[in-house]
Protein backbone atom coordinates (compact mmCIF):
# COMPACT_ATOMS: atom_id res chain seq x y z
CA UNK A 1 0.00 0.00 0.00
CA UNK A 2 0.77 3.60 -0.35
CA UNK A 3 -0.55 7.40 0.31
CA UNK A 4 -0.25 9.76 -1.76
CA UNK A 5 -0.44 13.12 -0.60
CA UNK A 6 -0.61 16.74 -2.60
CA UNK A 7 2.24 18.79 -1.88
CA UNK A 8 1.51 21.72 0.34
CA UNK A 9 3.93 24.27 0.73
CA UNK A 10 3.07 25.75 3.62
CA UNK A 11 3.15 22.03 5.41
CA UNK A 12 1.03 21.70 8.32
CA UNK A 13 -0.76 24.61 10.82
CA UNK A 14 1.39 22.76 13.84
CA UNK A 15 4.78 23.29 12.28
CA UNK A 16 3.57 27.18 11.71
CA UNK A 17 2.15 27.14 15.43
CA UNK A 18 5.46 25.39 17.39
CA UNK A 19 7.98 25.34 14.76
CA UNK A 20 11.03 27.30 15.66
CA UNK A 21 11.90 27.93 11.52
CA UNK A 22 8.64 29.36 10.71
CA UNK A 23 7.89 32.78 10.81
CA UNK A 24 4.72 33.33 13.43
CA UNK A 25 1.30 33.39 11.63
CA UNK A 26 -0.59 36.92 12.59
CA UNK A 27 -3.93 36.27 14.62
CA UNK A 28 -5.79 37.17 11.09
CA UNK A 29 -4.24 34.48 9.21
CA UNK A 30 -4.86 32.12 11.97
CA UNK A 31 -8.72 32.70 12.13
CA UNK A 32 -8.86 32.44 8.39
CA UNK A 33 -7.34 29.43 8.87
CA UNK A 34 -9.46 28.21 11.62
CA UNK A 35 -12.10 29.01 9.72
CA UNK A 36 -11.32 27.30 6.60
CA UNK A 37 -10.79 23.89 8.73
CA UNK A 38 -14.52 24.79 10.23
CA UNK A 39 -16.40 25.10 6.72
CA UNK A 40 -13.89 21.63 5.70
CA UNK A 41 -15.40 19.85 8.89
CA UNK A 42 -18.93 21.37 8.27
CA UNK A 43 -19.23 20.05 4.69
CA UNK A 44 -17.83 16.61 5.46
CA UNK A 45 -20.61 16.43 8.34
CA UNK A 46 -23.07 17.56 6.29
CA UNK A 47 -22.37 17.19 2.94
CA UNK A 48 -22.77 13.86 2.20
CA UNK A 49 -26.36 11.72 2.68
CA UNK A 50 -24.66 9.91 6.00
CA UNK A 51 -21.66 12.59 6.34
CA UNK A 52 -18.32 11.83 7.56
CA UNK A 53 -16.90 11.86 11.01
CA UNK A 54 -13.25 13.17 10.90
CA UNK A 55 -12.05 11.95 15.06
CA UNK A 56 -8.53 13.04 14.60
CA UNK A 57 -8.70 16.81 14.39
CA UNK A 58 -5.21 18.42 15.46
CA UNK A 59 -2.41 21.20 14.04
CA UNK A 60 -1.00 18.09 12.25
CA UNK A 61 -3.55 17.02 10.34
CA UNK A 62 -4.28 20.58 8.73
CA UNK A 63 -2.48 21.09 6.15
CA UNK A 64 -1.96 24.65 4.08
CA UNK A 65 -1.55 25.17 0.50
CA UNK A 66 0.49 28.30 -0.86
CA UNK A 67 -1.74 31.11 0.41
CA UNK A 68 -2.42 29.51 3.64
CA UNK A 69 -6.01 27.60 2.58
CA UNK A 70 -6.83 24.70 4.84
CA UNK A 71 -7.41 21.17 3.87
CA UNK A 72 -8.56 18.33 6.22
CA UNK A 73 -6.05 15.31 6.04
CA UNK A 74 -5.51 12.26 7.43
CA UNK A 75 -9.08 10.21 7.75
CA UNK A 76 -7.82 7.25 8.57
CA UNK A 77 -9.86 7.37 12.17
CA UNK A 78 -12.82 8.73 10.38
CA UNK A 79 -16.26 6.60 9.84
CA UNK A 80 -19.43 7.02 8.22
CA UNK A 81 -21.91 8.96 10.27
CA UNK A 82 -25.55 7.95 10.88
CA UNK A 83 -28.81 10.03 10.95
CA UNK A 84 -28.44 8.68 14.92
CA UNK A 85 -25.23 9.99 15.05
CA UNK A 86 -26.23 13.84 13.88
CA UNK A 87 -26.84 16.44 16.27
CA UNK A 88 -28.82 19.17 13.92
Amino acid sequence: MILVYEFMQNVSLRDHLYGKKMTPLSWKKRLDIYFGAARGLHYLYTGASTGIIHRDVKTTNILLYKNFVANIDDFGLSKDGTTTDRLM
